[in-house]
């Protein structure tokens, strides 16, 4: 049945396309010649070359399809008369099933080869993403690293900043001390010299009385007194008393302002000394306040140096893990490697046998028409009819289904 249906639909579909062909030729044209359109010479031959293109490949297709359909006619009569041929006709089937088989392999042996092709293809530009995944990661880690090293040299610079602020710092602190241990010494010594400035006073003030006293006894005495040298001797003593104390006077008058001078300069001394550990001071304080600064500097910098330790050792792991599957995608690409050569020997044997079925099909295709000119040329026996290569032998006996 379809044997006998394939060519009255082939020379159906013929005709149809010789119909439509010569519709697009012949009646297109005059139905739109009988529109009125208004167009240049030029325009019109412009519009009218696409159709001409459209007709010429419609009329080289039912060409193409009407040859395809004679084949096929010629080769489906070739089947027919070659389908009553017993045992050759079963050696060709079987070989030609076992050439469709083989070929049936050959196609999905090429398909599988595609697709570790493309397997290997996309492993390859996988590889390549991965290597320069890793060569950036380097970079970044070598980056990382230099940034680690100079945060390292800023923190030990800092570190000797810091360390030669202490120090002078710790100086600064001991000329403060020795500064405020003269200030101290120099207080006692001020101390003492006002006790010792009031303990002359005193005494000073006690030889006045003395004096005054002396000079009342001597002025009473000088009225009292009848005898003169008796009065001599006691003015001679109280001239010499007096000598002594105008010149213990003067001693006390010069020690005094020599004390008044020594005062002066401690006072001048103290106050300059007192401007020293106010400057000191501030400076003390300013240098506290680097200090602190340095110190929450220094502790920023460390916790810097303690991330980029962490991000360096978690670079480290996965740079770790990217070399274990760049390994692993190395073997696996080995493995397709020899699984694609074993497969492109086995194409290669495939194609041998190939062309060694496709040489052994036609010299069986030659045997083929030889027994089918052989069989034309053979009579049949008494009783049977011929038709091309075949013989029938129309029986007379009525048989059920399952008999016959």
């Amino acid at each position: 049945k379809t044997i006998s249906t394939i060519p009255f639909d082939s020379i159906c579909i013929c005709i149809l396309q010789l119909w439509l062909y010569w519709v697009w030729t012949e009646k297109l044209p005059h139905l739109l010649q009988k529109k009125t359109f208004t167009f240049d010479s030029v325009d019109f031959q412009k519009r009218k070359q696409p159709s001409r293109c459209a007709s010429v490949c419609l009329g080289l297709l039912c060409a193409v399809l009407l040859a395809g359909n004679i084949g096929q006619i010629i080769y489906y009569n070739i089947i027919i008369h070659c389908s009553s041929l017993d045992p050759t006709q079963a050696n060709y089937n079987t070989l030609t099933q076992e050439k469709e088989y083989l070929q049936n392999n050959n196609d999905n042996l090429t398909t599988e080869k595609d697709q570790l092709q493309r397997n290997y293809d996309s492993l390859t530009v996988e590889r390549k993403e991965l290597e320069d995944r890793l060569s950036n990661l380097t970079k970044d880690k070598d980056q990382l690293k230099a940034g680690f090293n100079n945060l390292k040299n800023v923190r030990d610079q800092l570190q000797a900043n810091y360390s030669n602020l202490k120090q002078e710092s710790d100086r600064l602190l001991t000329r403060y001390n020795n500064v405020q241990r003269d200030l101290q010494g120099l207080q006692t010594k001020h101390n003492n010299l006002t006790a010792s400035k009031d303990q002359l006073q005193t005494k000073y003030s006690n030889l006045q009385r003395e004096k005054d006293e002396l000079q009342s006894r001597f002025s009473t005495a000088m009225i009292n007194l009848t005898d003169y040298s008796s009065l001599k001797r006691n003015k001679d003593q109280l001239q010499r008393r007096y000598n002594t104390l105008s010149t213990s006077k003067d001693q006390l008058q010069t020690s005094y302002n020599s004390l008044l001078r020594d005062k002066d300069q401690l006072q001048t001394r103290y106050n300059s000394l007192w401007r020293v550990k106010e400057w000191l001071q501030a400076n003390y304080s300013i240098l506290a306040t680097g200090r602190d600064q340095l110190q929450s500097n220094y502790s920023s910098l460390k916790r810097d140096v303690d991330q980029l330790q962490g991000r360096i050792n978690t670079l480290s792991t996965s740079n770790n893990h990217l070399q274990i599957s760049y390994n692993s995608l190395w073997k696996d690409k080995d493995q397709l490697q020899t699984r694609y050569n074993s497969l492109w020997r086995l194409k290669e044997w495939l194609q041998t046998n190939n062309s060694i079925l496709a040489t052994s099909k036609d010299q069986l295709q030659k045997k083929v028409d030889k027994l089918a000119v052989k069989l034309r040329a053979r009579p049949c026996q008494t009783g049977w009819r011929k038709f091309d290569i075949s013989c029938y032998f129309m029986s007379t006996l009525k048989k059920n289904w399952t008999e016959s």
